[in-house]
């Protein structure tokens, strides 16, 4: 291995990036990285070099910094990420956000040829999920997750593992009902053949009674466990004086038992526990379906999703694992480089940077001191520092944030004040139907009125009208999501389908840098460390970028600097005390000089201008078309709070804009929306989120346009990746499609409710073809609402 320096056009064999100026040199390949070169030569010894044959560059940028994960031998935090554990084998599954090839897949599932303590892995590139198994006496929890570490696949572990635990067990359980309802099913259908075909058992009249009597035995376990839910359901809904959808379900079952048991206790017949086992067992098989098919479809997220599983707590010095939800005020906790900040916090160490992109979804670096609150959600960056818990983590700020009124208040959807008038209403409808087809039936057949009355029963169903509104706008997020715009729930659809006016903020939102910055003027080597020393305190681009011209030209250590009185001005640049000088970066007005504010980037040590870094902000490709495309509908407005020297380039380049506003602060733009929403406008604002976070709030629906997805703000309802700006009119009319798709659902629930009622009070449907009709509607409205969705996509040129 040997370091090389050239200035040639170099790729890394491993993941492809450029080569910069020294990189690696190892069996004749060139590595951008130690990292990269480490996991060649892992899979190099272990004969997995067939990797890079799949896929050309098939490998991520690797990093020497290897994180530790000495908190999973903790057995308390073991059995929250195992999912199942013995003395010879343990299962566990990660989440691995950087699986996106054939030769990820073809990797982690050779992970028995890198570690024998592997014994089988399994990965799913659609859900970016590798399922494990493995031998703890040779690798320990840790140890496997060091080792998809060190081939580049760092698992998330997060909270949401934990809750997930809740939904296992409540499908095993499910599971398991099905299989008892299956069982006692078969066997009581098999001690029924005699009556199915006809025969004469009265030769033997002890054997047939001793089917009887064993069948209803096999009933017990089916009508006490697995129709136990229904009966639950539905005596919780009697107390609180409220008829739901299982009260009509649990009254079927009840009949058909009642009167199977009157038949064969007095011997007056066989009874029809067959229909009652089936009845369960189709019933049971039907809910777990639609359990299945909601949360294949499940698109709600939740903060705790970007919280670390477990933190390192101070004790008396020591370092000790803990479960995040442990946490207590007064806990002295280690946070490193990278991790978020678990709960409300008072820093103990005297500086720290701290990056709220999850709270604000503003990228900055910001220098924190001893003393200051640092709040829940906060990345801390830099050194290792302490941190004093304020607040445990059900108490967060950001659980306050997240639930506060002014990110979650909704009016109530017309739609859904309609459904559930029709749920509260429908039972009661139902239950008067049923008994009076029972009644009609007990003088023209009695031996069909429990058939007749257990079908209406079964069959009526509103699931299938409330599941229309749900399922669609679920379809759509995952849509949109495909498409590369995040939306915070499937209301926002809704929302998006009554906009009226579309506002844009300009600068980051519908212009981007051009080319490489440009330095003006001559820096030391000692003014450039300190200008770093402050650049890197900021994640702004015009900083972020002015940090990456800096480390081109000078060997920067800026952490050696004293940096204090920190600064950042939205829209005007940053300054700080460094070394004891005072150092800006921004426009001429902030850093106290005469000239444009669009002259560039300029840089000010002491009061004296010692440089300036010129960049082009251009508008991003295919506005016009976006603009052309969007009046068709929509009113559109612009605001910046750049000076108004684009006015007239502006005008002639987007004749189209209504309404052109510039100088606007942060103050303006959300009074501007305001004043708009008081006109009746229903308003969704767009903008980059750093400083116009008020303005995405107050609009009706609120879009944080980044080329960094990774950026959440709460405030805005959706994330959009810069890239995909000019597809928001196919996002407009895909939003307005879901109305027909759901009304359409609406009608389609409504006739199955007609005719399938119909068929019951008539005789001529049983209560086995009831149970499967029942759950066949719900999962119908499933697929034709998603296939409706898709094709409207489709045709919207989405994918």
């Amino acid at each position: 291995m040997k370091l090389i320096e050239t200035d040639e056009d170099v790729k890394c064999f491993h993941c492809g990036d450029q080569c910069h100026l020294n990189y690696v040199q190892f069996d004749k390949k060139h590595f951008c990285c130690l990292g990269c070169q480490s996991v060649y030569q892992i899979l190099l010894g272990s004969d997995l070099v067939d990797y890079y044959s799949l896929e050309s560059t098939p490998g991520l940028p690797q990093s020497s910094d290897k994180l530790k994960f000495n908190y999973l031998e903790n057995p308390e935090i073991s059995s929250q990420v195992l999912d199942f554990a013995s003395e010879s084998l343990e299962k566990v599954r990660f989440f691995i956000p950087s699986i996106h090839c054939s030769s990820c897949i073809w990797l982690l599932e050779n992970l028995h040829r890198i570690n024998q303590g592997v014994l089988l892995s399994r990965a799913n590139i659609g859900e970016k999920v590798v399922a494990v198994d493995y031998d703890p006496r040779i690798l320990t929890l840790s140890d496997l997750v060091q080792l998809l570490v060190s081939i580049g696949y760092e698992p998330v572990i997060s909270l949401d593992q934990q809750e997930a635990k809740t939904d296992h067990a409540a499908d095993r359980a499910l599971i398991l009902k099905i299989a008892v309802a299956g069982f006692c099913f078969g066997n009581i259908m098999l001690l029924s053949f005699p009556d199915y075909l006809g025969l004469d058992l009265r030769i033997d009249g002890q054997l047939a009674s001793w089917f009887k009597w064993i069948t209803v035995a096999l009933s017990i376990p089916v009508l006490a466990y697995c129709s136990s839910d229904y009966f639950k359901s539905a005596v919780n809904g009697l107390r609180q004086r409220y008829l739901n959808i299982d009260v009509p379900i649990a009254l079927g079952i009840l009949a058909l038992a009642g009167r199977s048991y009157y038949e064969i206790v007095f011997d007056i017949g066989t009874g029809y526990l067959d229909s009652l086992a089936g009845l369960l067992f189709l019933l049971l098989i039907g809910r777990w379906f639609q359990h299945r098919t909601y949360n294949r479809l499940s698109f709600s997220r939740d903060f705790k999703s970007y919280f670390p599983l477990a933190v390192s707590k101070l004790d008396e010095g020591r370092e000790q694992s803990v479960l995040v939800g442990q946490l207590q005020a007064g806990d002295v906790i280690m946070i490193r480089n990278s991790e978020l900040i678990p709960a409300d916090c008072v820093l103990l160490d005297e500086i720290a940077g701290v990056d709220y992109s999850f709270v604000n979804g503003e990228s900055r670096e910001i220098a924190r001191r001893r003393g200051s609150i640092v709040f829940a959600g906060g990345r801390h960056i830099g050194l290792s520092a302490r941190y004093q818990v304020q607040k445990p983590v059900s108490q967060s700020y950001l659980t306050q944030l997240w639930n506060h009124h002014s990110f979650r208040e909704q009016k109530h959807d017309p739609r859904e004040l309609m459904i559930n008038s029709i749920s509260k209403y429908f039972t009661v409808v139902v239950l008067l139907l049923a008994f009076s087809a029972a009644f009609y039936w007990l003088f023209i057949d009695p031996s069909r009125s429990v058939f007749v009355f257990t079908s209406v029963l079964i069959v009526a169903c509103p699931c299938a009208l409330a599941m229309t509104t749900p399922f669609t706008l679920g379809t759509m997020v995952n849509v949109f999501g495909r498409n590369k715009l995040y939306l915070k729930n499937a209301q926002v659809i809704d929302k998006m389908a009554n906009i009226s006016t579309l506002v844009f903020d300009k600068t980051g939102t519908l212009t981007e840098l051009k080319g490489k910055m440009v330095l003006s003027g001559s820096l030391t080597a000692d003014m450039a460390n300190m200008l770093a020393a402050l650049a890197v305190h900021s994640n702004h681009p015009v900083s972020r970028n002015v940090l990456l011209l800096l480390k081109d030209q000078f060997n920067l250590d800026p952490y050696t600097c004293v940096v204090s009185d920190f600064k950042e001005i939205p829209g005007m640049g940053i300054s700080g005390k460094v070394n004891g000088s005072i150092i800006k970066l921004g426009n001429a007005t902030f850093v106290g000089t005469n000239g444009s504010d669009d002259a560039g980037t300029l840089l000010s040590v002491d009061g004296k201008i010692n440089g300036n870094f010129k960049y082009s902000m251009d508008f991003r490709e295919g506005l016009g078309a976006l603009f052309r495309n969007l009046t068709k509908g929509f009113r559109l407005a612009l605001l910046s709070g750049d000076s108004d020297y684009q006015r007239t380039e502006l005008e002639n380049k987007f004749p189209l804009l209504e309404q052109l506003s510039f100088r606007q602060s942060p103050f303006d733009k959300l009074e501007f929306v305001s004043n708009l929403q008081k006109q009746g406008e229903k308003v969704m604002m767009l903008g980059d989120g750093l400083n116009d976070a008020g303005a995405l709030q107050q609009s009706d629906v609120g879009i944080a346009v980044t080329d960094q997805t990774q950026h959440f703000t709460p405030a805005s309802d959706g994330i959009l990746h810069a890239s995909v700006l000019g597809q928001l009119p196919a996002f407009m009319k895909l939003a307005r499609c879901s109305r027909v798709i759901i009304v359409s659902g609406f009608v389609c629930s409504f006739l199955y409710n007609l005719v399938g009622l119909a068929f019951a009070v008539s005789g001529n449907l049983s209560p086995l073809i009831a149970a499967v009709l029942m759950p066949t509607s719900s999962i119908s409205i499933v697929i034709f609402t998603t296939m409706a969705v898709k094709l409207a996509a489709v045709n919207l040129k989405l994918n």
